[in-house]
């Protein structure tokens, strides 16, 4: 669910169902793409968010290319990944000037993408110490994941920290297949297309860009399964980049779950409150 209309990528991911029948929390976790302008008010809509530290997976190029209003309000604070040069493939910039080549087509931009998913794992390793050292911290805030597009190193991100709340792969899948359709409504891929071709786009290209834009089951699965051939499993991975031991997985899953029954009268509430 959009939380704002002009941010058709932006989803609060609370309300999602564990393992154990509890669901996550309303108003701590957040996910979207580059949020770089708010219509209608700006920031004074987004306190329904209850953020309280964005965790931007970009790198300093993308950094610097365009600004998020929470970097650029300084009334958030915001944590960063160090830059990865594995991960470069899956960085939205650069998309256009790959979609020119006229090699580049749907199977080059699958395999891309393949190829930047398995490397995810140890490329946003890094995020994961702080982001549960804040979820695990007594009266900690929202927390909002976000790189430019949403779906990709943000979706790896995100369904490693459900999968750590218990939450069944079932679940996690259909979460991260959610930013699908809400990638497509920003209009993304399209703006890079006509940026790179104008009115003229090859059949090639559009194959490429849709691939792109895309966002398939197959690419979390290559991550997941590398994380695996590397670590054992995505308990051991976790265990091993943050810290994330049995007991520290029970105080995570005290901070952030909570009864269904008490969902509906938490969302009814417009305030950021536990």
């Amino acid at each position: 669910m959009a939380i704002l209309k002009d941010l058709p990528n932006c989803r609060d991911m609370g309300g999602i169902e564990a393992a154990d029948g509890r669901v996550v929390r309303h108003g701590r976790l957040y996910r979207s793409g580059l949020i770089s302008r708010v219509e209608r008010g700006g920031l004074e809509e987004l306190p329904v968010l209850c953020v309280e530290v964005v965790f931007d997976l970009r790198s300093a190029a993308e950094r610097a290319e365009r600004s998020s209003i929470f970097s650029a309000s300084g009334a958030i604070r915001s944590v960063v990944i160090e830059d990865g040069a594995e991960l470069k493939v899956a960085k939205p910039v650069g998309w256009a000037r790959r979609l020119i080549e006229p090699d580049f087509d749907g199977a080059a931009a699958h395999r891309m993408l393949v190829d930047a998913y398995k490397k995810m794992p140890r490329v946003l390793a890094g995020v994961f110490p702080a982001l549960f050292e804040h979820c695990l911290s007594p009266g900690a805030g929202g927390v909002l994941i976000h790189c430019v597009a949403g779906k990709d190193r943000t979706g790896f991100v995100c369904a490693m920290l459900l999968w750590a709340l218990g939450v069944p792969m079932a679940a996690i899948r259909d979460d991260y297949l959610k930013s699908a359709q809400g990638f497509a409504r920003t209009g993304f891929m399209q703006a890079e297309l006509r940026r790179a071709f104008g009115d003229e786009v090859p059949a090639r290209a559009a194959n490429a860009a849709a691939v792109l834009g895309g966002v398939r089951g197959e690419f979390l699965d290559a991550a997941i399964d590398q994380l695996v051939r590397e670590f054992g499993s995505v308990d051991d991975y976790l265990a091993a980049v943050a810290g994330l031991d049995a007991a520290r997985k029970r105080r995570l899953l005290r901070s952030l779950l909570v009864d269904p029954s008490t969902v509906r009268d938490y969302r009814g509430e417009r305030k950021c409150s536990g």
